[in-house]
């Protein structure tokens, strides 16, 4: 009679859960998810096998079982998992495994379903044949395998399952029904032990898979998307070193702790925790090792960096001998030459995670004694505070001193790290805050902005002194300036910067406050505090600074004008860019640098210091200089006429915006490049997002001077010249210089000649004051728009002389010719207007630039010559945007999907999809035929263009 239970064809299905719990699927594992997907090929195709994944707790076994299960939906999936409550219980996982089939029990030979019954304890008689319960299980199972839906048995934590339940599961996984059956079991393997099954082991004969920790790229990418927030490449790199490629781990310790606690974790000497699940199981194998042995493994355990000499005089203080070597090494945990230390980093953090926290101060006291006898001090500094369970003045005092040292070498991780610990061991709360607001001011410094604002919290209330507070009150300005609060951070730098300027934080903070307060557009709120002197002589001293050599400048120029600081600002150039300022201490002054260099249109200059700033800028904590970078780098290209260049730049401008966050950024970065290309419905598009924000005086000042230049493409005057007073009007002296040739044109195309002299006299000022080829000829140029006769003519051949001397002004070589055409063809000078138009509009439809052909194209016309050039046609379906033609170029380049994601701020995944639309756009199927289809596009698609609306 046949039992009650599940329809055959719905197995019942036991939940999974994670080993390693990501967003979108696993990270990495290439090669794992191709055996496995692999094998349901075979299975497809009528020759199913079975499969062992072996690897440790928490590798990812799981992940990998579920990743199989959601490949599988053209099968018929039953799944179990041991429990390890069950391990001594005969033939309870076979019971669960087979419940969706009990039903069908009654239909097997006697003598199978007496020995199943027997085995399940349903039976008359305790007699168990194995063989026939085997039998049994394989009759059952086939049951569930057809030719048009294979079988698919998964099972998982099989170390825990029974022996007798896991002889007759292997005997079903050797026999698979017609081939059309597939069996995985997931194995767990000890920790301390290289990795395999006895050879008695019922498992021991089949297939395997061993799985091990994550390759480096990918263990990065799954620990910078676990945490809280960005990552300094230095703790990224300690906590790879501590935790390797582990999933489980990395996932753990980046969910458990915020991003500051794990910056904090990382530069200590202790190891990093480790999850629960790990050091359970480490105790486990290790339980049975002596005391002796126990002791040795949690010395090695304690020292970070292995030092062998350190770990063999701390075991000789305690009187450890030989025997307590040979039992570690016994147990697999430990290398030779006779200095114990882990086959694995995290088998040193989960054995420090693990012992006793008397036991781990003990340790480190230990070590601290012989660290002090060899004289190195760091490791006595940090031994000795691991070792403290209390306050202690003399080892706080050992930490400070090391601190300093760190900020001497350039580590400001461990700086702060040494300080905030210093500030714990520290007996009185007054000397115990100024070194909390000494490691909050490294913090914010560094980009921790989250972790400087917890500590000026936590040292406020004890700090009493005049210097000291306004430390405090630099730092939160600091702090507010990361937040993009620009105006707010303005006044607390320039509060900051009066309150200190005769001490020696009174430059920096002088120059804090200038950022501030030009990116905020609150220079008059600061003027007073800005008062500091300014010798020009001293600009470039023989040690220049970044202080010594904007500072400066910028406040002549803001004081008294172009004229006056002429000498400072081209000095301050030169040193720049000639790598007198490392890259690193420049990187943090991004947008003032860029400023100097648009400011003397020096587009030249810009990009080989940008270009330098690039790589010193791509850290998380840098992401705000790294906009600056990028944005400045997409405006060198399209000065240059680099068409390729800028869209490649842009496209990393934009994701470097929405990794930064900043209010706006983003808006403005898309209104300059479709501005750029003549793109009105994009153009205005983010014109109008940017005017939604709250008001931002320079914000807004640049895109006035972005829609100046696009109105003036398109032959709207009257609203091109609205712009441009806009924009000179502004606070903001980076938009008010560049506007100034646009704001020329502008005025004197809209017939107001009174206004085109004003910004004609100003940016005769300023060109003559920079100096440079561009800015000489765009002042001949704006001269020549106003002038008659003669002159003009001499003006226009003058701006084109300088301009076309230098391969970095593309653009406005164009737009000279198209002026110069213009004025000639009112002149009646037809055929010599034709030459200049058609260059014009050559070199424009070269750039991309829409907006400016047409232009180009209606004054060609009125000469009564036909264009021979056309528009370029809007982008078709089957072309690549922007963003996927960049992709598509690193991964040409040999690029991993994890090394682009890094570049590019996005995930694997996004990669991943990125390409498959790449590939499918240009009817490839793998990665090695990228460079080969990315060269033979047909001219219509040869240059990606990006989507109307931006990328």
């Amino acid at each position: 009679m046949r039992r009650p239970g599940p329809t055959p064809r719905e197995p019942v299905a036991e939940p999974f859960s994670r080993d390693v719990p990501t967003a979108r699927g696993l990270v990495g594992r290439a090669r794992e998810r191709r055996r496995l997907e692999a094998l349901l090929g075979a299975a497809r195709a009528g020759h199913g096998e079975a499969l062992v994944i072996r690897g440790e707790a928490g590798i990812g076994k799981t992940a990998l079982l579920e990743h199989l299960v959601g490949q599988a939906r053209d099968f018929t999936v039953v799944r179990l998992r041991g429990v390890e409550h069950e391990h001594g219980l005969a033939y309870a996982a076979l019971h669960r495994f087979l419940a969706p089939v009990l039903g069908d029990v009654g239909d097997l030979p006697s003598t199978r379903r007496a020995a199943l019954e027997a085995a399940l304890g349903d039976g008359e008689t305790a007699a168990v044949d194995r063989f026939l319960v085997g039998l049994a299980a394989l009759g059952l199972l086939t049951r569930l395998a057809s030719d048009d839906r294979p079988l698919l048995a998964v099972v998982d934590d099989a170390q825990w399952i029974d022996r007798e339940s896991l002889d007759a599961l292997a005997f079903c996984a050797r026999r698979p029904h017609r081939g059309k059956a597939v069996v995985v079991f997931a194995f767990r393997v000890p920790l301390t032990r290289r990795p395999g099954l006895d050879g008695t082991h019922p498992l021991a004969d089949l297939p395997a898979l061993q799985v091990g920790e994550l390759a480096g790229p990918d263990a990065e990418t799954l620990l910078r998307h676990s945490a809280a927030g960005p990552l300094p490449a230095e703790v990224v790199a300690r906590t790879l070193t501590d935790l390797g490629g582990h999933p489980l781990a990395l996932v753990d310790v980046a969910s458990r702790l915020s991003a500051v606690d794990l910056v904090r974790a990382s530069a200590g000497f202790q190891p990093l925790p480790v999850p629960a699940q790990l050091t359970a199981e480490f105790a486990r194998e290790t339980q049975d090792l002596p005391e002796a042995a126990r002791k040795l493994l949690l010395l090695a355990a304690a020292e970070p960096a292995s030092n062998s000499h350190l770990i063999r005089d701390a075991a000789e203080r305690l009187k450890l001998g030989v025997d307590a070597l040979d039992a570690a090494e016994a147990a697999g945990l430990t290398v030779v030459d006779a200095t114990p230390g882990f086959r694995r980093p995290l088998l040193r953090a989960i054995a420090y995670a693990g012992a006793n926290p008397a036991d781990r101060r003990a340790a480190h006291q230990t070590l601290a004694a012989a660290a002090a006898t060899v004289g190195d001090l760091e490791r006595t500094a940090w031994h000795s505070a691991a070792a403290s369970a209390g306050t202690d003045e003399d080892v706080a005092r050992l930490l400070a001193d090391q601190a300093e040292h760190a900020a001497r070498t350039n580590r400001p991780v461990e700086q702060i790290a040494l300080l905030e610990r210093a500030a714990e061991l520290t007996p009185r709360p007054g000397h115990a805050a100024e070194r909390r607001a000494a490691a909050a001011e490294a913090a914010v410094l560094s980009g921790q902005q989250d972790r400087a604002a917890d500590l000026v919290k936590l040292a406020e209330p004890h700090l009493r002194g005049d210097l000291e507070q306004a430390r405090l009150t630099r730092v939160r300005g600091l702090v507010l300036f990361a937040r993009h609060r620009y105006r707010e951070a303005a006044v607390l730098l320039g509060a900051a910067a009066g309150a200190t300027a005769a001490a020696l934080l009174g430059p920096p903070a002088a120059l804090e406050t200038l950022q501030a307060a030009l990116i905020g557009g609150g220079i008059d709120d600061v003027a007073a505090e800005l008062a500091l002197p300014t010798p020009v002589g001293e600009v470039i001293t023989p040690s220049p600074t970044a202080i010594a050599v904007l500072l400066p400048c910028l406040l002549l120029l803001l004081r008294d004008g172009y004229r006056e600081a002429a000498r400072a600002l081209e000095a301050s150039r030169s040193a720049i860019v000639a790598g007198a300022i490392p890259d690193r201490a420049l990187a943090r002054w991004a947008w003032l640098v860029s400023g100097v260099f648009r400011m003397a249109w020096d587009h030249d200059g810009l990009d080989v210091v940008m270009t330098r700033l690039d790589a010193s800028t791509r850290e998380p904590q840098s992401l705000a200089a790294h906009v600056v970078v990028l944005r400045a780098r997409t405006r060198a290209a399209i000065w240059k006429g680099d068409r390729e260049g800028a869209d490649v730049w842009h496209a990393r401008a934009l994701e470097a915006c929405k990794a930064a966050g900043g209010p706006g950024a983003a808006e403005l970065t898309a209104a300059e490049y479709h501005a750029w290309l003549g793109d009105r419905q994009a153009t205005m598009a983010a014109a109008v997002s940017l005017r939604a924000l709250p008001a931002d005086p320079p914000l807004q000042a640049s895109l006035d001077r972005v829609l100046t230049t696009f109105h003036l493409g398109h032959r709207d005057y009257p609203l091109a010249l609205r712009h441009a007073r806009s924009a000179m009007a502004s606070g903001c002296p980076i938009a008010r210089t560049e506007v100034l040739p646009d704001a020329v044109e502008a005025a004197a195309r809209a017939g107001d000649r009174a206004a085109a002299q004003a910004a004609l006299t100003t940016l005769t000022e300023a060109a003559t004051a920079a100096g440079t080829t561009a800015a000489r000829g765009l002042l001949a140029r704006s001269r020549a728009v106003l002038a008659t006769g003669l002159d003009a003519d001499a003006l226009y051949r003058e701006a084109l002389d300088h301009l076309c001397t230098d391969a970095t002004n593309g653009l406005e070589t164009a737009r000279t010719h198209l002026l110069y055409g213009e004025w000639l063809r009112r002149q009646k000078h037809r055929n010599q207007a034709r030459d200049q138009l058609r260059r014009a509009l050559e070199l424009f439809e070269s750039l991309g630039s829409a907006g400016f052909a047409e232009r180009a194209r209606v004054e060609l016309g009125a000469t009564g010559a036909q264009s021979h050039l056309r528009a370029r046609p809007l982008p078709t379906a089957t072309e690549l945007t922007t963003q996927e033609a960049h992709i598509a170029r690193l991964a040409a380049a040999g690029e991993t999907n994890a090394e682009i994601a890094a570049k590019l701020y996005l995930s694997p995944n996004t990669i991943d999809y990125h390409l498959r639309k790449v590939f499918r756009k240009l009817a490839i199927t793998s990665r090695r035929q990228l460079a080969a289809a990315l060269l033979s596009e047909p001219p219509g698609a040869s240059r990606p263009r990006p989507a109307l609306a931006g990328v």
